[in-house]
């Protein structure tokens, strides 16, 4: 009968105890020469040969420290060298800084100095300097001529042109602007005027219109210069007067060929003008005829601007020379004695002069206006006759 093994019973094995061979121990290095190399590279190198016993090795520390001695000196010289060329170029440096502040000029001085002086001071201009004034300003606290202010400042670099601005003094103000805003025009430039003459300087006025809806007219607005602004000899102040408030323009109506008579108060108020004066000049127009009139037509006037007219005389007469006759009457009491003959034309003496009454008659030219005048004719302040007589 065959015999049944069951899978979960322990199956035992025998123990064998396996033996395994030792590694063997690494040799101990051999004792080989210190290895050197030339690192220099000099041609003068020599390799040391495999040391030999103790000779070989004292060999090899005294080439080694003879290597050591050269390199050190080496670094020392370097190091020489370097220093001293750098001293030589820090010496340098200040060479060139010393030389540049030597032959760099810097400006003098010149404020407190008078202009004049400085301008012909052998210092100043052995070295090219230029003195160039600027300008010239009024300074109470300075004397004419004084210099103010320089540019470039003094110890500054001068520019290649060595040229130095300066501010001139023009002496002190002579007096200040007196207050004249308010006043008349008039009274504004007396008071300037005085003020000037007491500090001994001439001043001149001048006066400048336009209009203010706020000041009355011809009233100083404003000056120029203002009130305490310095004025000199020569000086000129303006005085801004006021027109009064801006009135509105109107236009000049044209009257020409009008008859004056024609041309009434009433119809040149209606344009907002007034009547003008009326003059008579010559013309070939009708009398009474306007041939002129001022402002002319089409200005631009203000208001209540009068309107003045020249009107025609009529056309011009001519004068005409006639011969008047008189007969000589003698006197009854006296018939030798001279009679002195008398010729009115118009009343006014045409002419006058005593005649010998043998003489009989006595021609008289006459002159006036070619038309109608009257003739008086009167011998010893007797009326001869008085008569109207045509000129033509």
């Amino acid at each position: 009968m065959a015999k049944i093994h069951r899978n979960d019973m322990p199956v035992q094995h025998p123990t064998q105890t396996i033996t395994l061979p030792k590694e063997p121990e690494p040799a101990a290095p051999k004792a080989t020469a210190p290895q050197f190399y030339d690192q220099d590279k000099d041609a003068d190198y020599e390799a040391p040969h495999p040391a030999k016993g103790k000779g070989s090795a004292a060999k090899a520390g005294k080439a080694k420290s003879k290597k050591d001695l050269a390199y050190t000196i080496a670094m020392v010289v370097f190091a020489v060298i370097f220093l001293v060329s750098g001293g030589l170029l820090v010496k340098r440096f200040f060479d060139d800084k010393k030389t540049e502040n030597e032959t760099t000029l810097k400006a003098p001085s010149l404020v407190g100095k008078v202009y004049q002086d400085v301008i012909a001071d052998p210092e100043i201009t052995e070295q090219g300097i230029i003195i160039k004034e600027k300008t010239r300003i009024y300074d109470k606290d300075a004397k004419e001529g004084e210099i103010l202010s320089q540019d470039p400042e003094a110890g500054e670099a001068l520019s290649e042109d060595k040229v130095i601005y300066v501010e001139v003094c023009k002496g002190a103000p002579a007096m200040e602007m007196v207050d004249v805003v308010g006043q008349t025009s008039r009274q504004a430039e007396l008071d300037i005027k005085n003020a000037a003459t007491k500090a001994g300087i001439t001043i001149t006025v001048q006066t400048q219109e336009e209009y203010s809806d706020d000041d009355a007219e011809d009233t100083v607005i404003r000056t120029v210069p203002e009130k305490g602004e310095e004025l000199s000899d020569g000086d000129v102040v303006t005085l801004y007067v006021s027109m009064g408030p801006e009135i509105p323009q109107k236009k000049t109506p044209n009257f020409l060929q009008w008859n004056i008579n024609d041309v009434t108060r009433s119809e040149v108020k209606k344009y907002g003008l007034t009547m003008g004066s009326t003059t008579e000049v010559e013309s070939s127009q009708p009398a009474g005829t306007i041939v002129g009139q001022s402002p002319e037509p089409g200005d631009m006037v203000d208001e209540n601007t009068p309107l003045n007219f020249e009107v025609s005389k009529g056309p011009q007469q001519k004068e005409v020379t006639i011969t008047q006759v008189i007969t000589l009457v003698p006197s009854e009491d006296d018939p030798t004695a001279p009679i002195r003959v008398v010729v009115e034309v118009d009343g006014e003496v045409a002419y006058e002069k005593e005649h010998d009454p043998s003489e009989g008659t006595v021609s008289v030219r006459l002159k006036a206006l070619e038309g109608d005048h009257e003739v008086h004719i009167m011998e010893n302040d007797q009326t001869i006759s008085r008569e109207t007589v045509t000129f033509q």
